[in-house]
Parts: structure tokens; sequence; C-alpha cells
């Protein structure tokens, strides 16, 4: 069976706007860092870390990049592939255009869909890899259509006034991550309190302060290997101080080792 799909990961610098488009297909996209909106149409919506945008066919729409780099997987898929993978049970593209536009994943199912499609990424070219692209790609489709179906895909109300406020402590993390980083070092750089501090990232981004911050190292260490360094040097690099635990935690979050992760 011949599916016509396409998944990558899509790096955006600070101010980066894509130009107004829109596409013959469905396009999904996951975003692995907070910092921009999401512009289609009047509405505006924030780029959440763990929020899967459900683009369809003809929705005109383009994105605005708020931070100093932006990082998230683009998965597009024919609406041919959507029939040939339907059921009666389960109608793909009926699901699709009735769907909410987007949902928020916690951290814990965000880590979840991008082990899946990290997998997809980096098959081995070998015999029978067609097969289980196609399996991965099930597996994807389903896991989003699982939580489409399950979530309260809602932005709390103030919610993009809430993330204008964590704006500048996200910024400095990304400035920072590869230095040490302390709840007590961004409540003082910020003046606010730990509890305050906590409870608003929280709040707000669905990651915890120091679970977004491991998230973004690990992120940025990605970017490390694809460019050819050691798996000792990327974790240097973004702030892990122990090989050890930098290659338990990439495992953690991408669902391989780094050194695995550097072969494809």
């Amino acid at each position: 069976m011949q599916l016509d799909f396409d998944i990558k990961r899509n790096l955006h610098k600070f101010q980066d706007l894509t130009e107004p488009h829109c596409h013959d297909l469905l396009e999904i996209l996951v975003c692995l860092a907070d910092g921009g909106k999401f512009i289609s149409g009047d509405e505006k919506l924030p780029l959440y870390c763990g929020t899967v945008h459900i683009v369809k066919k003809g929705v005109l729409y383009h994105c605005l990049v708020e931070v100093s780099s932006y990082e998230r997987y683009i998965i597009h898929i024919s609406y041919e592939t959507l029939w040939l993978l339907s059921s009666q049970q389960t109608d793909l593209i009926s699901i699709f255009n009735h769907a909410n536009p987007y949902i928020i994943l916690n951290e814990e199912e965000l880590g979840e869909l991008s082990e899946l499609i990290e997998q997809s990424l980096h098959q081995a070219p070998e015999l029978g890899m067609d097969f289980e692209q196609n399996i991965l790609l099930m597996r994807i489709i389903l896991y989003i259509v699982r939580h489409l179906c399950s979530h309260e895909a809602e932005v709390k109300e103030g919610s993009s006034r809430e993330f204008l406020k964590i704006m500048p402590i996200i910024n400095y993390i990304h400035d920072n991550y590869s230095e040490e980083i302390s709840l007590d070092q961004i409540s003082r750089e910020f003046f606010i309190s730990k509890y305050y501090l906590c409870r608003l990232f929280k709040g707000t981004t669905g990651f915890s302060v120091g679970g977004y911050i491991i998230n973004y190292r690990v992120r940025q260490a990605c970017l490390l290997l694809r460019e050819g360094a050691s798996v000792q040097e990327a974790g240097e690099n973004v702030g892990f101080g122990n090989n050890a635990n930098f290659i338990r935690t990439f495992k953690r979050i991408i669902g391989v080792t780094p050194g695995k992760y550097a072969q494809h």
C-alpha cells in the first residue's frame, strides 16, 4: 500500500514569519517550544510546547516566531491516504474535518508522541523500512486521533496574557540553557516567588520549570548531534554535567539513545 505523507522537523529563528499559505492536504504541527503565534484569519493562538495544531485542507494560516529559536514537527498527509487508512468504525477524514483545531498535550503525552515521530524520522534503510514507516504513521495518527476525541481542547480565558508574563522567563531559559539554571536563580532574576513562578509556568505551558529546561536542552542536543557533535560534546554543550545522566534523559524523552540518534 503506497501512502502519501511526509514527516519532518522544522526550526525557525526569532521573528521568522511564514507567508500566509494553505495546503491541499492535512497538516499537523506539533510544537516543541513556546514562543510565537499561530495566525489563521482573525484567530491568533499562542504556540505552546505540546500544542498540536490541526490544519485542514484549504485553511490559510501563518506562524510568527517570538523567541530566539522555535522547533516543531510538521506532518503532511494526503486525504487519499486518510481514506486508505480509514475503516467503517474509524473515518479519519470525518474525524479531522470535525475535530477541534488544536489539542494541548502534557509533558508525558508530548514525550510519547515525540518518541513515535523520532522513530519514523530515524528508520534504518533496510528491507521492510517502508512497512515500518507506514505502521509508525498509523500509530502517530491513532495517537493524535484518540487525544482529539478525548481532550477538551480549549485555551483558558486570559491564557494569552499569562503567556506574555512567562515569555521573558522562556527567553531567559533559551539564552542560558547551557549553564546551570535553578528556580532560585529565575526567581531572583524576575523578582517573583518560587511558588508563583512554578504555578504560573505549569499552568500556562503544562510543563514544570525544570521539565521545560530539560526538554529544551535535549532538543538542542538533537540539533548538535545532527551537525556531527559527539554524544559527550552535545551533552556538555547543552548543560548536562554528567554524560550518563544525559544519555538516560535523552532516551527517556526521544525514545532512542543519543548515539543511535546520531547514527541516523
